[in-house]
């Protein structure tokens, strides 16, 4: 029975991975910034459009913006999409200008990710 007992506890203090932890988002160049503009959301809804690319619902927008899974850092960028669906985990995203597209995804700093959360909830 002790025996027992330790094995639970050892199981339960063992470490897991982060939710993030495995995710890698690049640093933004300054020459995706060119004519972007910056929005810190959380994904609301994912489709695929057509092969590798997606409509995307980012909250509280109406709108649906664009993505190309084909871009550089496309499968991280994806793979931040479908975090921040399931968790509705608000990240900074980099958005084209007159055309939706989002061509960089980064972590919301903490406060950026706290004005999101205290802005939706009102």
């Amino acid at each position: 029975m002790l025996f027992l007992a330790l094995l639970l506890i050892i199981a339960c203090n063992k470490k897991t991975k982060t939710e993030t932890e495995d995710l890698y988002l690049p640093e933004v160049s300054n020459k995706i910034t060119v004519n972007t503009y910056t929005k810190v959301t959380a994904v609301t809804a994912l489709v695929s459009d057509s092969g590798t690319k997606y409509l995307l619902g980012l909250a509280p927008h109406a709108s649906y913006f664009y993505f190309d899974r084909s871009i550089a850092n496309g499968e991280a960028y994806y793979k931040a999409l479908l975090h921040s669906m399931e968790r509705f985990k608000p990240y900074k995203f980099y958005i084209q200008e007159h055309t939706g597209a989002v061509v960089a995804i980064v972590y919301a700093a903490p406060q950026e990710a706290e004005a999101f959360y205290n802005a939706w909830e009102r």
